[in-house]
């Protein structure tokens, strides 16, 4: 709906809350009539300035977004939000490169389908704690990279606060997990060659 369908909108929602009658403004003189004129000319103005000021916190509001928007999806490190039981809700466009998938097949995937049969232990055993204290907390094992090829990752975890995220049917439930997530293979086959 555009700016002019609104005003016309609004102004048709005002029409039918004004309910007076003619017999009601038949009384009034004229000096009444200009006081009144004057109110809402003065009323009139402020909501004009008021719709202004509102546009332009919406502009900046959609700049900001999409700021980070950009961010999130750019930053060159993997980013996974998980539910309380593993599975994935959101990702950044950076983790779907590390797996070379697309962000629709990885929504609502378990995390473990991505971790290396020989590293799901490791995962399975520390979830829990990894979950509810993610702080001071890191995991490096693999996941399944483009064909099946281990990628050898660090996981740091941050609670989500349900606070800082809403959604059109109310607030997100608190139990989520950030992951970001790391490509550490150099580092790994740089200490292995080593030892």
């Amino acid at each position: 709906m555009n700016n002019k369908e609104r005003k016309t909108e609004l102004k048709k929602k005002a029409e039918q809350l004004v309910n007076y009658q003619q017999k009601d403004v038949e009384n009034i003189n004229s000096d009444e009539i200009q006081r009144i004129l004057y109110d809402m000319h003065v009323y009139q103005i402020e909501l004009e300035m008021q719709n202004d000021e509102l546009e332009k916190t919406q502009r900046e509001l959609e700049i900001s977004r999409n700021r980070y928007h950009h961010l999130y999806h750019q930053i060159p490190i993997g980013n996974v939000v998980i539910d309380r039981h593993g599975f994935i809700e959101d990702s950044n466009q950076f983790f779907c490169q590390m797996l070379q998938s697309q962000r629709s097949d990885l929504i609502k995937l378990h995390f473990s389908t991505l971790i290396v049969n020989d590293d799901k232990n490791q995962w399975i055993n520390r979830f829990d704690a990894f979950f509810k204290y993610p702080n001071q907390k890191s995991m490096v094992l693999r996941i399944k990279g483009n064909l099946n090829t281990p990628i050898h990752v660090k996981l740091l975890g941050s609670r989500q606060r349900s606070e800082d995220f809403e959604v059109s049917s109310g607030l997100i439930d608190a139990q989520k997990l950030i992951i970001s997530v790391t490509d550490v293979s150099d580092i790994v086959s740089k200490s292995q060659s080593t030892h």
